[in-house]
């Protein structure tokens, strides 16, 4: 039984000799053949899928004998004094014996039209005439006008020179394509170089230094890059890139991807010396842009080959490749090197995660603090992910300042008042030891703020408990306990312009007009009186925004009018004080609200005091 390459057709040799070819569900019949020989063949075989080929060897007399039948019951038989082994392909059938390889395949239709004997195909009549023509003989001319289609006479004479095998013959039907072509004006000029590329590629690979008998349909059947492949399998490198930079593949199809599976094969190679196999590679490599010295390293890596992948990895240029694989083969000094060379905060911290997950704690501390930026980002990461690592550190350097830091730090994250108090008194120690007076006496101070807090609390039966101290007097001002927040103020020597604005956005937050009025009488505002009145306009209090106008610096009122709307009495001052940019803003004011009056009176004011 055979079944053909495209799975449609099946063949059976049955013990009375007869052959039965038909299709592959058996519903259908093509013919049934007599071979008259009712011995078993060795082989049966598809030839394309039109005919089939026999061999019967005979191991005992050493020969073989071999069959072919087509459909029409012809059958052509061959001895051979060896015994043979039959390979089916896509266009014909392989014969391997002990002494030769023979191709077995039915003429193609171009080349027997154009070269059968007495044949008057517009192919053949073109052969005929370029001959002629290249002899310098007339002859030429009445071939040439004897073809009625010249189009087909060319496109038969590039087709069957894709099916010759010596060059000589190729050259001979590529001649006569484009001696036809020179009278088409509408012909490819790309299909007869293209066929040449195609032919000069073909006679390479069949060269016998390289033994890839390979044919035209199994070509295009292949396609260029599983050619390339098998190349590449077959370890002829040089002859993929030459074939690669022929046809003008794209470098990552084509050199970049030999060179690569090069490396490879140079890096799996035994008893060579990995220092003079790296020198090679790296000087093959630098002449190709893009390639990944990386790639070629994980080999090297996956063979057991570590001292080679490192010198590999010396001259890979991304970071990003280079690290992970250092890591790999234990090189960490290295890879942090690498990393911090890089300036890739990202391989830094994981080169460093990855020390200390293989080193012992000591020894991964000793080896970062040789390394000053290893050792900040590791601080850093501390500080951010592992207070209590962040704190051990300091501890072992004796940085009382860190320390303290650390103990601050966590008394912010801590829930309770005796947990707080009990870290900020653990970190006023560590000041004391480094002598820092201003850290001590803020120490102090936020003790002292959160005894109160609570006492409030307790007092008041209101939350105040951590709050910030600014946030603690706005509160008490918005809760009417002013002489507590007076207090405040003085016990923590809270400064007279940081205590008004508090103060007076309590008071405007809380509607408090009546004590806000108050305050303002009570004496001289530090901060001036604009910031009573935008904040009264911010909480849409226009008439308690009119009584602080009178108090307003002269040179600030026009700004003032414009916020509570007083637009025409604003162009006047701002006319007075020669204030240019206040007249713009009325302007602009006005032209939202269409009063064109007051625009021409604020324009004729512009104008009296000149250009700006």
């Amino acid at each position: 039984m055979a079944l053909s390459l495209n799975y449609k057709q099946l063949a059976l040799f049955t013990d009375s000799g007869h052959i039965w070819m038909g299709s592959a569900s058996f519903r259908e019949q093509t013919y049934r053949v007599n071979v008259k020989r009712k011995q078993r063949p060795t082989q049966m075989v598809w030839c394309a899928t039109n005919s089939l080929v026999l061999a019967w060897n005979d191991p005992a007399n050493g020969g073989a004998t071999l069959m072919a039948v087509d459909p029409v019951d012809r059958q052509q038989t061959n001895v051979y004094f060896s015994s043979i082994a039959l390979v089916p392909e896509v266009d014909g059938v392989r014969v391997i014996s002990a002494g030769s390889h023979e191709l077995l395949q039915k003429v193609p239709r171009a080349v027997f039209d154009v070269l059968s004997i007495g044949s008057m195909s517009p192919g053949a009549l073109l052969l005929e005439a370029s001959k002629f023509f290249y002899q310098h003989d007339k002859k030429a001319d009445e071939y040439l006008r004897s073809i009625r289609n010249l189009r087909n006479a060319v496109e038969q004479c590039i087709i069957a020179s894709g099916y010759m095998y010596q060059s000589t013959h190729q050259k001979e039907l590529l001649k006569a394509a484009s001696f036809g072509r020179s009278f088409l004006e509408d012909f490819p000029l790309t299909t007869i170089p293209e066929m040449c590329h195609i032919l000069r590629v073909l006679n390479s690979v069949r060269n016998h230094r390289f033994g890839i008998p390979l044919t035209y349909m199994q070509f295009q059947h292949l396609t260029l890059p599983v050619v390339i492949d098998r190349l590449i399998v077959r370890q002829l490198f040089p002859l993929a890139i030459k074939i690669a930079r022929y046809l003008k593949i794209p470098e990552n199809l084509g050199t970049n991807r030999i060179l690569a599976h090069w490396a490879i094969y140079k890096v799996e190679q035994k008893g060579t010396d990995e220092e003079a196999i790296a020198r090679a590679i790296a000087a093959k490599l630098e002449e190709t842009p893009g390639l990944s010295y990386a790639e070629v390293a994980m080999r090297a890596i996956d063979r057991g080959k570590k001292a080679l992948a490192i010198k590999l990895l010396d001259y890979e240029q991304k970071a990003s490749e280079q690290i992970p694989l250092l890591m790999k083969v234990d090189q960490m000094e290295r890879a942090l090197e690498k990393a911090i060379q890089s300036g890739n905060s990202n391989l830094i911290y994981s080169v460093l995660l990855h020390m200390k997950d293989k080193m012992a704690l000591g020894e991964f501390l000793m080896k970062i603090r040789q390394v000053p930026v290893a050792h900040r980002l590791y601080m850093q990461y501390c500080r951010e992910n592992d207070p209590q690592m962040l704190e051990d550190l300091y501890s072992q350097e004796d940085d009382h300042d860190g320390q303290a830091f650390c103990h601050v730090l966590t008394s912010c994250k801590e829930a309770s008042l005796e947990e707080k108090k009990t870290r900020l008194k653990a970190a006023k120690e560590c000041y004391v030891k480094s002598a820092d007076e201003f850290a001590i006496k803020t120490i102090e101070d936020q003790v002292k703020l959160m005894d109160r807090q609570k006492h409030l609390e307790d007092t008041l039966k209101r939350p105040y408990l951590f709050l910030p101290l600014h946030q603690t007097i706005h509160q008490l001002v918005y809760d009417g306990e002013h002489k507590l927040a007076e207090t405040f103020k003085k016990d923590f020597k809270v400064t007279d312009r940081r205590y008004w604005w508090i103060r007076l956005q309590a008071l405007a937050s809380h509607s408090d007009w009546a004590e806000l009025e108050k305050f303002a009488k009570a004496k001289k505002s530090p901060i001036g009186y604009e910031p009573f009145i935008e904040l009264c306009m911010k909480y849409e209090n226009r008439t308690e925004a009119m009584k602080y106008l009178s108090k307003v610096a002269p040179e600030k009122k026009a700004a003032c009018l414009i916020l509570v709307g007083e637009l025409d009495e604003a162009a006047t001052v701002a006319f007075q004080h020669q204030d240019v940019e206040s007249l713009n803003k009325i302007i602009t004011k006005c032209g939202t609200t269409g009063q064109r009056d007051l625009i021409e009176k604020v324009n004729q004011l512009k104008s009296r005091l000149g250009p700006s």
